[in-house]
C-alpha cells in the first residue's frame, strides 16, 4: 500500500509531504467482494458504481493499520469485505472505513511534519463520498483540506500540476 516519505532535499523547507498514492487498487479490489458487484467495461466504471451504492457510510473498527514505517494497510477492511454479501453494505463499509483510514494516516503525518494544509488530489477524489468524508475528517482534526476547483483531481489535474512544477523548476 502507500506510504508517506520524507520530501527530497530540493523540496525541504516547503510545506509538502510526498505520498505514493493509493491509486485505484482499493476501490477496484473492493468491487470484487460479491458476484453482484459492478462489472467494469472501462476504467473508473466499477468505482463509480460502488460510489452510487453508498447509503450510510460506516467505519469498521480495526479496518486499517499504520505500521512503524507509516505504511497504511487496508487488508483488514478487504478481509471483512470478503464476507459481506450485500453490495450496498459493502459500499457503505468500504467508503466509511477508507475515509477514516486516510484521515487518520494523513493527520498523523501532518502532525509529525508540522503541516497544516493538505492537498486532496488523485482520481479517488472524483468520488464525492470519499472527498467529503476525508475533507470533513481532516477539518475536524484541525487541518485545512485543499481541493481542486478549476481542474479535475484525476490524471489531467495531476499532469497540470506536474507541468506547473516543472515550469517553475527551470532555471
Amino acid at each position: 500500500c502507500s506510504s508517506i516519505r520524507q520530501p527530497p532535499a530540493s523540496t525541504r523547507g516547503s510545506p509538502t509531504i510526498r505520498s505514493r498514492a493509493a491509486g485505484a487498487w482499493p476501490s477496484n479490489s473492493a468491487t470484487g467482494w460479491t458476484p453482484s458487484s459492478p462489472q467494469a467495461e472501462f476504467e473508473g466504471q466499477a468505482p463509480a458504481a460502488l460510489e452510487r451504492m453508498v447509503g450510510d457510510p460506516r467505519v469498521l473498527a480495526g479496518g486499517w493499520r499504520i505500521d512503524e514505517h507509516n505504511v497504511l494497510d487496508l487488508r483488514p477492511l478487504l478481509a471483512e469485505l470478503a464476507g459481506i454479501s450485500s453490495p450496498r453494505g459493502g459500499a457503505d463499509l468500504f467508503h466509511g472505513t477508507l475515509a477514516a483510514a486516510l484521515v487518520d494516516w494523513v493527520a498523523g503525518a501532518a502532525e509529525r511534519h508540522k503541516v497544516s494544509a493538505v492537498g486532496l488530489s488523485g482520481g479517488c477524489f472524483l468520488n464525492r463520498v470519499l472527498s467529503r468524508r476525508v475533507a470533513d475528517g481532516l477539518t475536524a482534526r484541525g487541518l485545512r483540506p485543499l481541493a481542486h476547483r478549476a481542474v479535475s483531481p484525476g490524471d489531467p489535474g495531476l499532469a497540470l500540476g506536474q507541468a506547473w512544477i516543472a515550469a517553475h523548476s527551470i532555471h
